[in-house]
């Protein structure tokens, strides 16, 4: 279960908010709200790059707050995607297996198989993420955070740039990620529909306090 106890966070200046939540393995919880509310800041918070002002968060009963962002339990993806502009796709997917310890030349067919879950042909994953479209390299960077093989999974803004077709698939393909290995996952956005793509039943709702 990942666990969040009175975590409280927010930038200087800015009204805090205040959570506490419980999230199952196997479990997708939804997070929501205006923008500029703390969505994004709070995932920054379990991922490591923002420190949360007091509270706890843990991990089957391990609290993981103290620990650096590269020894935490968890995979985040950015909405910006962050990939690595000089390798092809299929590097960049691969990379996710470099944290697990496994060399990516051992993961091709992970990566493959992972890629065409997403719609990504195998046509792409040559190509340099540059000659990719933005839902493209959305895809990729979808990809290498499902694969790192982590137990909590932190996704902003997952499926923004997808067409609807698309949304429903990578829903599907996650969903099942998450059960089959017994995740739990954290997920940002703003598209009130991810709710059933997802079949949700934790959804929370963030406040705007400015």
């Amino acid at each position: 279960m990942l666990l969040l106890e009175n975590l409280v966070w927010g930038w200087p200046g800015a009204p805090e908010q205040r959570l506490s939540l419980a999230v199952e393995a196997g479990e997708i919880a939804l997070v929501s709200g205006p923008s500029g509310c703390g969505k994004t800041s709070l995932l920054n918070c379990l991922a490591g790059f923002m420190q949360p002002h007091s509270g706890s968060a843990s991990w089957q009963g391990a609290d993981f707050l103290a620990l650096p962002p590269w020894q935490r339990p968890v995979s985040f993806l950015f909405q910006s995607g962050n990939l690595f502009e000089h390798l092809s796709a299929r590097r960049n997917i691969a990379l996710a297996f470099v944290r697990r310890g496994e060399k990516p030349a051992d993961a091709d067919r992970q990566v493959t198989v992972a890629a065409a879950r997403l719609g990504l042909e195998a046509g792409l994953l040559n190509r340099p993420v540059t000659e990719l479209s933005g839902g493209q390299q959305q895809r990729v960077a979808l990809a290498r955070t499902m694969l790192a093989g982590q137990p909590v999974l932190l996704l902003d803004e997952p499926f923004s740039s997808f067409d609807e077709k698309l949304k429903q698939s990578a829903a599907r393909t996650l969903t099942q990620l998450v059960a089959d290995q017994q995740m739990a996952c954290l997920v940002v956005s703003h598209d009130a529909s991810d709710r059933q793509r997802l079949g949700v039943k934790n959804q929370i709702i963030l406040s705007d306090h400015r």
